[in-house]
């Protein structure tokens, strides 16, 4: 998010997004609209296979879903 231009009130959105009420969120994604309704420093990430939505205190947790993904040979991965 650092390096991504942010609004007024450190949002980031990429895509079909009616954000209400949002703070440092970032909502990223393009074949549906997302509607995030007062988030406070939330991750929303949609792609074709796979909608992550994490704290942003939390994003490196990711890692820890990759990994249990990865052991239970989910295609997503």
């Amino acid at each position: 998010m650092e390096v991504l231009a942010t609004d007024k009130k450190g949002n980031i959105f990429k895509g079909d997004v009616l954000p209400v009420n949002c703070r440092g969120t970032l909502v990223w994604g393009d074949k549906k609209i997302i509607a995030p309704v007062g988030l406070e420093n939330v991750i929303i990430i949609d792609t074709p296979d796979a909608l992550l939505v994490c704290r942003k205190d939390r994003s490196q947790a990711v890692k820890d879903v990759v990994t249990s993904m990865r052991k239970s040979k989910r295609r997503e991965t």
